[in-house]
Order: structure tokens, then C-alpha cells, then sequence
């Protein structure tokens, strides 16, 4: 169950706070938004300013980081869909 555990705190699933027998485990931010069914959710504003201001090879169209974490998530579930793994 560490093992797990310490899976999913490193992949962001889940947050920890404090050490061994006394730690305790919570889902993070943004699991908590999605362990939501989606009509409850808290809706989000449209911007239009993301689209309007998008310049193709010019701009980004996700902040850095959210980039990074879609990059990330996309190379494990290509890993996983993989014939060959």
C-alpha cells in the first residue's frame, strides 16, 4: 500500500501530509473537482480571450504548465494503449 500510495502523491492524485504512521492522505485540488459528477461541478466562464488572442505557431494555447501536465498524461496512456507493452 505505500508503494501505491506514494504512486499516486508523486503522479499529484493524491496530497500528504505528515510522516509515517501519523500521515494522512487527501485527494488533491483538482481530483476533488473531478471526483464531482459534472452537472454538480462549480461552472467555469467561458474566455473568449483564448481563442481571440490565439495566433497559430505563433501562441500557446495552454499556459506552460498546463502543457507539461497534458504532455505527461498523454505519454503514460500512449505507454499503456502501447501493443507492444
Amino acid at each position: 500500500m505505500s508503494r501505491v500510495f506514494s504512486s499516486l502523491v508523486a503522479s499529484g492524485i493524491l496530497t500528504k501530509s505528515g510522516e509515517t504512521k501519523g500521515a494522512k492522505f487527501a485527494l488533491s485540488d483538482l481530483t476533488s473537482y473531478f471526483a464531482v459528477p459534472p452537472q454538480l461541478r462549480q461552472p467555469v466562464p467561458y474566455d473568449a480571450g483564448r481563442i481571440n488572442d490565439y495566433v497559430p505557431n505563433q501562441t500557446r494555447w495552454l499556459p506552460a504548465a498546463a502543457s507539461a501536465r497534458f504532455e505527461q498524461a498523454a505519454r503514460g496512456a500512449m505507454h499503456q494503449l502501447d501493443v507492444s507493452a
